[in-house]
């Protein structure tokens, strides 16, 4: 992570502090200025929560492993993809199709975190929007932060799903970090 990230970040930081000691401003005010036990009690408990949020601040180690912990426990939002595929015909000369050729595009935009393991879902469907074909492919490759891969897969149809196959979705379905 560069200088310019950390300073990004501890500004948004700072500016979490001031709303956190706003909101502890109220929960004095609510403490201190009203009379029913129930507004008392939820002020205390946000004044020392925010006493406890704004003692000192992280450091950048600190901040790198609040992020990076953030990227691994939701890993699969910090993959996008793209796919494409052609037909795999029964023979030279045939014209049906036993199976199709997938190129699977995969991106990481973490930061911090290198991702493994990625399932992808499929669904191919036809041109009324109705599914023709779910598949689930794991794919067992490191994705660094920042970086793409490329995987080649190959599933088997029927002549008949590939007929009505008009277009494909891809759904990042799980992953986990190294």
């Amino acid at each position: 992570m560069g200088g310019i990230e950390v300073r990004i970040f501890i500004i948004k930081t700072n500016a979490m502090k001031f709303k956190l000691m706003l909101l502890a401003l109220v929960a004095s005010f609510l403490t201190n200025g009203c009379g029913s036990d129930t507004r008392t009690d939820l002020g205390s408990e946000l004044q020392s929560s925010v006493s406890d949020m704004t003692e000192e601040p992280m450091s950048e180690e600190e901040l790198k492993q609040e992020l990076y912990d953030v990227e691994c426990s939701n890993s699969s939002t910090y993959i996008s993809g793209s796919v494409s595929y052609k037909p795999v015909y029964k023979g030279l000369l045939s014209s049906k199709v036993i199976g199709i050729k997938l190129e699977v595009n995969l991106t990481s935009s973490a930061t911090l975190a290198t991702i493994k393991d990625i399932g992808i879902e499929l669904n191919f469907t036809a041109k009324t929007g109705a599914s023709v074909l779910r598949e689930e492919i794991m794919i067992y490759e490191f994705i660094e932060p920042g970086s793409s891969i490329r995987s080649k897969n190959e599933i088997s149809v029927t002549n008949q799903e590939w007929q009505d196959i008009t277009d494909v979705e891809l759904t990042v379905s799980t992953s986990s970090c190294e």
